[in-house]
């Protein structure tokens, strides 16, 4: 009995569109179950595309919370803007110059918060 994996898997569940390994095992999978067959190829992959770009419309790549700097993962995206770069962040952080001194200024400031508790 040959299995298809159309009938059984949930091509709708979030995991291959909210993290890069999810969204790169898809493309593997669409690419050795298609990859014969140009059109269905093309098909498949574009279909995939069009669900994750929708998928990511509402995130961006601004900082969380006060310790994250940003999620820049190639280019900078806004919400409402196609793009997938705030996952290609979270896979691969960036660290460049201004990271690193935004990351230095705000240990100093911690150290001085830490020790004017400590006088108090």
């Amino acid at each position: 009995m040959k299995i298809d994996i159309e009938d059984i898997q949930n091509n709708d569940d979030p995991y291959w569109y909210n993290n890069l390994k999810g969204m790169l095992g898809m493309l593997d999978q669409i690419i050795r179950l298609y990859g014969n067959d140009e059109e269905k190829l093309k098909e498949m992959a574009g279909n995939f595309i069009w669900k994750l770009t929708q998928f990511n419309l509402p995130f961006d790549t601004e900082a969380r919370h006060e310790n994250e700097f940003e999620r820049c993962g190639t280019f900078p995206k806004w919400a409402g803007k196609p793009s997938i770069s705030h996952l290609i962040a979270e896979a691969y952080p960036r660290e460049t110059s201004q990271t690193r001194l935004w990351d230095k200024q705000r240990q100093s400031v911690q150290v001085v918060d830490e020790d004017s508790v400590l006088e108090d």
